[in-house]
């Protein structure tokens, strides 16, 4: 039997903004052209089975009433976000399918928004079954509550809308001059415990000293301003000293190894180089003032032993397919 209804919503990769966008500064996300996908069709049962890869998830058969009235699984949390009125016309029984793949390398989460992607998926497949028009909010409310009450939702917003966005407290809008060739991005090989390290950083908000977070959001504001490469050079060096500032105050762990590397042989090359997201491992990104620099750190960064990831902006958002 041929699926139902399958939907798709990309990764993210944070820009700039990591950590000031919890305390309401403007950030910079691009969604990337690595798709969750959750996939769905009626089996005629009564009972729905659930499988995943890439993730870790243990298979599941249970009823349609089971899966709405407890869990903390992805697939229960899409369904709940539906309205009420709109769950009697999904299917008692159902054989679906979560895929993120290809937000994996070897094994390890690549840190690009697996969760919200495959959240977003979820609850768009999920929406389409019962026949409702999906909502952002909704999608929203449903990985906030998938991810414990956690985190800015910015990457939800990627998964959501695609593209290359300004994010601040929950509204996202274009970013207009964004331009995918003056990046590269690249893998450090180690996956970041992204929980953790929000913990940290909001017990060290809680004391209240947060000068070097305020500088932070200071930075963010400037980079919208950058309309040239060597202003975006600029404005992104002055905001990768002052993410390093805040590493090195709230004891944050941004900089693991990985990352130092990285940030030293750009240094060498005249590169501005920065992680992206929690820190400690992931992903991180590079621009600089021409192509032709950019393209000698890559293979430089290459020969190193790290893994550029071959990505680029995904136009489309959450949507859709077969």
């Amino acid at each position: 039997m041929s699926f139902v209804v399958t939907a798709r919503a990309p990764g993210k990769i944070v820009l700039w903004g990591e950590f000031a966008v919890l305390a309401g500064a403007p950030a910079a996300v691009l969604a990337v052209d690595r798709y969750a996908r959750c996939s769905i069709r009626a089996t005629g049962t009564q009972r729905w089975q659930l499988q995943s890869r890439g993730f870790v998830s243990s298979p599941t058969v249970a009823t349609l009433d089971t899966i709405l009235g407890g869990g903390n699984g992805v697939l229960s949390h899409a369904l709940n976000a539906l309205p009420n009125d709109s769950l009697s016309d999904l299917p008692a029984g159902a054989a679906c399918m979560l895929d993120t793949l290809c937000l994996y390398a070897n094994g390890q989460k690549l840190g690009i928004g697996s969760s919200a992607a495959i959240c977003t998926a979820t609850y768009t497949a999920c929406a389409a079954l019962a026949g409702v028009e999906p909502d952002f909010e909704a999608a929203r409310a449903a990985h906030r509550a998938f991810q414990g009450g956690k985190g800015s939702g910015i990457d939800l917003a990627a998964a959501w809308y695609g593209g290359a966005l300004r994010f601040q407290t929950g509204s996202a809008e274009p970013l207009a001059n964004f331009e995918p060739q003056a990046w590269t991005f690249f893998w450090t090989g180690k996956p970041a415990a992204t929980t953790t390290h929000i913990d940290r950083f909001s017990e060290w908000v809680s004391q209240g000293n947060t000068r070097e977070l305020d500088s932070l959001g200071d930075a963010c504001e400037a980079l919208f301003q950058a309309n040239h490469p060597d202003q975006l050079c600029a404005h992104l060096g002055e905001y990768v000293e002052r993410l390093r500032a805040l590493d090195q105050a709230a004891h944050l762990g941004i900089y693991g190894a990985g990352h130092e590397h990285l940030h030293a042989l750009a240094k060498e090359w005249e590169v501005v180089y920065k992680p992206c997201g929690a820190g400690g491992g992931d992903v991180g990104a590079a621009t600089a003032r021409d192509g032709e620099t950019l393209a000698a750190f890559s293979a430089a960064a290459v020969d190193a032993g790290f893994q550029r990831l071959d990505v680029t902006r995904a136009d489309h958002g959450a949507h859709l397919s077969r």
